[in-house]
């Protein structure tokens, strides 16, 4: 975590991020060289939001933090105590890095979520045998989008709505 480099690549990433979703504090390359804890509470919020639009932030949000990188899986621990002087010299590049894997998911989400989309309206692509099998039958698109979900949310232990569409 070092690397110049990666690290200003990585604060650009964060940068077009919140930009590209409404963020509405002032950002720049300067404020992520040392974000107050308060700055780095604020980007973590919105963030997440995005994932969970009901998420509140506690008034001592570190170990809630703590927790829902926990949650979600985070392949690095980010302990309470990290959070406590977020913007320091040796714990900033760890949560830096962790937002924008957070920013990554979310990327990814968008991605699949347009991908079954776009399957639905136009079909699974033109080339390939199993898009060529698929081509045309609009109950197996329909199944196959279904199973894809049902498995998202077991994956996420969203046994609510997994309950819900298992009764489909």
């Amino acid at each position: 975590m070092k690397d110049k480099a990666y690290l200003r690549n990585l604060k650009r990433r964060l940068i077009a991020f919140l930009a590209q979703n409404g963020y509405n504090r002032p950002i720049s390359e300067q404020t992520l060289a040392a974000p107050g804890g308060k700055d780095f509470f604020y980007f973590f919020e919105f963030i997440y939001r995005i994932l969970n639009p009901k998420f509140v932030l506690v008034d001592n949000p570190a170990e809630q933090v703590s927790q829902i990188f926990v949650e979600l899986n985070y392949p690095f621990r980010i302990t309470k105590s990290s959070l406590i002087s977020p913007g320091s010299p040796h714990i900033w590049p760890t949560l830096l890095a962790a937002l924008v894997w957070m920013v990554e998911l979310i990327e990814y989400d968008v991605a699949v979520k347009q991908q079954q989309q776009q399957m639905l309206e136009e079909g699974f692509g033109s080339e390939g045998s199993f898009d060529e099998a698929m081509r045309g039958n609009r109950e197996e698109k329909l199944f196959y989008l279904y199973l894809t979900n049902a498995y998202s949310k077991w994956l996420n232990e969203d046994d609510d709505n997994f309950n819900i569409l298992l009764r489909i």
